[in-house]
C-alpha cells in the first residue's frame, strides 16, 4: 500500500522518536548493575576457553549473545558497555518499527500510533536498559518481519541477502528469534512456490536446514550444561510447571492486554488491557477479510507457537521478559484495525477516537518509572528490583573510614542476592576492587529462601565481632533478618540503606564467660546458643521452627549445632574457672542416617579426641565421655574441630559439659 507522507506528520514522527530514545537511554548507562545483570558480568569475566561457553551462563543465554558480552568485557570495563547489546537494538527497533509500519499500513495517523505503542511501551524501555537479551529479541523480530513484508512488496534482493542469515542466526543471538523463522521461512517458501521461483525456494529450505542444525546444537550444549547442574532447560522459577490449556486464556490475556498496557491503577489496566484484546481481535479479522495471509502468519504464528514449547516445558509462555518480543507483533496488529477504520469512510471519526484512546492509554501514568531503571509491572517477582551496591559500598567504607585507614579489615556477611553485585563491584570492578580491599567477607549465606534464617543467625555467631550484613530487599531475606534480630543475642549499631540494599551492622551481645558453679560436683554447661561459630556451613537450630524447616529437613534439632559438612569448621566457647581441678568433658551430640566421623577436642593445649557415636534419629541426643582434663583457676577456650567424618555430616552438637571430679 502507498504511504503519503506530510511536513507535520515527519514533525510528529522524529518527536516520538526523540522521546522514545530519551526514556531508553536516560538511566541506562549510568545505573549500575543489579544482581542477574552482575551474575552473567561475572561468569562471563572468568577466564575460560571457548570450549566452555555452554558453562559461562548461569542462567543460560544464547550463545552469539553471551560472545559479544565476552568480547565487551575486553574492551571496557564498565556497566555501559555491557548494556550497549539492549540499548542499541532497543533504539534501532523504534526506526525498523516506522519502517514496518510505513509498509504495512496506509493511515499516517495509525503509522504514529505503532510508532508510539513502541516508542512509550514500559516494558520495551525498561528491558532496553538490562543486560540481558529480551531487547535485542524484540529488535530482531521487528526486523525479520520488516524484511519479510519488504520482500513480498518490492521483490528486493538485498532484503532477502539479510533476512536469510538473520533468520538462521537469530536463535543464537535471542531464544524467541526461534518462534518467528519458521513463520518467516514459511512465508518465503509459499511466495517462491506460488511464483515458481525456484531459487528463492531452494534459499528458503538451505536457510531452515542450518537454522534448525545451529538452534539444535546450540539447545544441545545448554542441555548438558543444564543437566550437569541438575536443573531443566527452563528451570522452575521461570517456566509455570501448571501451564495447561485452560490457563491459556489467563496467559493470552497477559501477552495480548496486559503486559503492552505497563503500570498504572488497576482499574486503568484493566481497561487498557480490555481495548488491547479488543483492537488485536479486530485487526486478525481485518487480514481474514482482506487475504493478508503472510502477514497474518507473520503476527499470529510467533504468538502460537510458543504454545506448543510451553506445553512440552520448554518455554516460559506466561513470562514477559521472555515474551518481549510479542509486544510489537500485537501493536502492529492492533494498528491493522485501527488503519482499516480510519480509511473506511463510514468507520473514519470511530478510528480515530479509538487511535486517540490507544495513544493515551501508553502515557506513562509515573514518567519516572520509565526514566529509572525499575520494572514497571506490580505481578512480577520482588528480585526484579534495582540494586545500587556502589552506592551501599560508598556509605560502608565512610562508616568504616577510621578502622580501614588504620589498616584494619571490615567483617561483611553477604546475601544470596546480593552476592552478585557486591562481588562484581568488590572483585572485578575496577573502580571499586581497590577502594573495597578492606572488606572481608565473613559468609556467603544460602541461596535457599528456607535456609535463609540459619544462616544469617549463624554468620551473626562468628568470631568476626561486630559485622556488616549486607542484604537486598528481597521478602525472604528481610524476613529473617527481621526475626533474627529479635533475638536478645544481638544488637544493631548502625543501618545504611540503597536502592534495592540494606547493610546494617551487628554484633553479638556478649554475656559475661560462663563461670563453674560454686558448689562442687555441678558440672558446667556450654550450651550450642553461646558457641562462636567458625567456617561457612555451620548453623545453629534455634528452639522453635525455622524458616519451615523442622519437618522438612530431618537433621533439624532444637538448640543444636548442626550442618556440619566441613573439616574447616570448627566451634569455641570461651569460660571461667573460679578454683583449680579436674574435670570430665562429656560431649552431647546425635547422629543419623550413615553420619559420622571423629572430632578433637582443644583446651589449653591440651587435647582430647572422640569418635561420633550413632543415634537413631537426628534429635535423639546421647552424652559421650571423652576423658578428664586437669584445669587451673582463670579464663579458658574450648576448641572443638573435625578431624574426619564419615558421610555428608559430622553431627548434631547441643553442647559440652565439664564435670568436677
Amino acid at each position: 500500500p502507498l504511504y503519503s507522507s506530510a511536513a507535520s506528520d515527519v514533525y510528529k514522527r522524529q518527536v516520538l522518536l526523540a522521546v522514545g530514545a530519551w526514556f531508553r537511554v536516560s538511566g541506562a548507562l549510568t545505573t549500575p548493575l543489579w544482581s542477574d545483570e552482575a551474575r552473567q558480568a561475572i561468569a562471563l569475566g572468568e577466564d575460560l576457553e571457548l570450549a566452555d561457553l555452554a558453562a559461562w551462563p548461569l542462567n543460560l543465554r544464547p550463545v552469539l549473545y553471551l560472545l559479544l558480552g565476552k568480547a565487551s568485557s575486553w574492551i571496557v570495563d564498565a556497566e555501559w558497555i555491557l548494556r550497549l547489546p539492549s540499548l542499541a537494538p532497543s533504539l534501532a527497533s523504534l526506526v525498523v518499527t516506522l519502517a514496518l509500519a510505513r509498509q504495512v499500513l496506509v493511515s499516517r495517523v495509525a503509522v504514529l500510533v505503532a510508532l508510539a505503542v513502541v516508542a512509550l511501551g514500559p516494558w520495551l524501555i525498561d528491558f532496553a536498559k538490562e543486560y540481558k537479551p529480551y531487547a535485542l529479541e524484540h529488535f530482531l523480530v521487528t526486523l525479520q518481519v520488516y524484511l519479510t513484508v519488504k520482500w513480498l512488496s518490492r521483490r528486493d534482493r538485498a532484503s532477502l541477502r539479510a533476512l536469510l542469515p538473520l533468520v538462521a542466526l537469530g536463535p543464537l543471538w535471542g531464544f524467541a528469534c526461534v518462534f518467528v523463522a519458521p513463520c518467516v521461512l514459511l512465508v518465503l517458501a509459499a511466495d517462491a512456490w506460488r511464483r515458481r521461483d525456484r531459487r528463492t525456494l531452494a534459499l528458503a529450505v538451505g536457510a531452515a536446514v542450518l537454522t534448525l542444525a545451529l538452534f539444535a546444537v546450540q539447545y544441545l550444549l545448554f542441555q548438558r550444561h543444564a543437566t550437569k547442574m541438575s536443573f531443566q532447560y527452563w528451570d522452575a522459577n521461570f517456566y509455570d510447571a501448571g501451564f495447561r490449556l485452560r490457563t491459556l486464556g489467563a496467559h493470552l490475556w497477559d501477552i495480548l492486554g496486559q503486559f503492552p498496557a505497563g503500570e498504572g491503577p488497576p482499574l486503568v489496566r484493566r481497561f487498557a488491557a480490555g481495548v488491547h484484546v479488543v483492537l488485536f481481535g479486530i485487526g486478525l479479522g481485518v487480514l481474514v477479510a482482506r487475504r493478508r495471509w503472510a502477514l497474518l502468519l507473520l503476527v499470529a504464528g510467533p504468538l502460537l507457537l510458543p504454545i506448543g514449547a510451553s506445553l512440552a516445558g520448554r518455554w516460559p509462555y506466561g513470562m514477559v521478559r521472555v515474551n518481549l518480543y510479542m509486544i510489537g507483533l500485537v501493536a502492529l496488529t492492533w494498528t491493522v484495525a485501527l488503519d482499516a477504520a480510519i480509511t473506511s469512510p463510514r468507520l473514519r471519526w470511530a478510528g480515530l477516537a479509538a487511535s486517540a484512546v490507544v495513544a493515551a492509554l501508553q502515557l506513562p501514568t509515573h514518567p519516572r518509572l520509565l526514566l529509572d531503571k525499575q520494572v514497571p509491572a506490580a505481578h512480577m517477582r520482588p528480585i526484579l528490583q534495582p540494586t545500587d551496591m556502589p552506592s551501599l559500598l560508598a556509605q560502608v567504607l565512610a562508616a568504616e573510614s577510621r578502622a580501614l585507614a588504620a589498616g584494619g579489615e571490615v567483617c561483611v556477611h553477604v546475601s544470596a542476592e546480593a552476592r552478585p553485585v557486591f562481588l562484581y563491584y568488590t572483585r572485578d570492578h575496577d573502580d571499586w576492587a581497590a577502594a573495597a580491599r578492606g572488606l572481608r567477607v565473613g559468609r556467603w549465606l544460602a541461596e535457599n529462601s528456607r535456609l535463609t534464617m540459619l544462616e544469617m543467625s549463624a554468620a551473626l555467631r562468628g568470631p568476626a565481632q561486630p559485622c556488616w550484613m549486607v542484604r537486598s530487599y528481597r521478602y525472604d531475606e528481610q524476613l529473617a533478618a527481621r526475626r533474627v534480630l529479635k533475638e536478645d543475642r544481638f544488637r544493631v549499631l548502625a543501618e545504611l540503606q540503597a536502592p534495592g540494599l540494606v547493610a546494617t551492622k551487628i554484633e553479638r551481645v556478649a554475656r559475661p564467660p560462663a563461670a563453674a558453679p560454686p558448689s562442687a560436683g555441678e558440672p558446667l554447661t556450654l550450651a550450642a546458643e553461646d558457641a562462636v561459630l567458625a567456617g561457612d556451613g555451620l548453623w545453629y537450630y534455634g528452639r522453635a521452627r525455622i524458616g519451615g524447616m523442622q519437618g522438612v529437613d530431618p537433621r533439624w534439632a532444637s538448640e543444636a549445632i548442626g550442618n556440619w559438612s566441613s573439616l574447616d569448621s570448627a566451634v569455641s566457647w570461651t569460660f571461667e574457672l573460679a578454683q583449680a581441678g579436674e574435670f570430665e568433658v562429656l560431649v552431647s551430640q546425635a547422629a543419623a542416617d550413615g553420619a559420622g566421623g571423629s572430632y578433637v577436642v582443644d583446651l589449653g593445649g591440651q587435647r582430647l579426641t572422640g569418635e561420633v557415636v550413632t543415634t537413631p534419629t537426628w534429635q535423639a541426643f546421647t552424652s559421650v565421655s571423652l576423658g578428664r582434663l586437669p584445669l587451673q583457676p582463670g579464663r579458658h577456650t574450648l576448641l572443638l574441630r573435625a578431624t574426619a567424618r564419615r558421610g555428608t555430616h559430622l553431627m548434631n552438637l547441643r553442647g559440652l559439659q565439664l564435670r568436677p571430679r
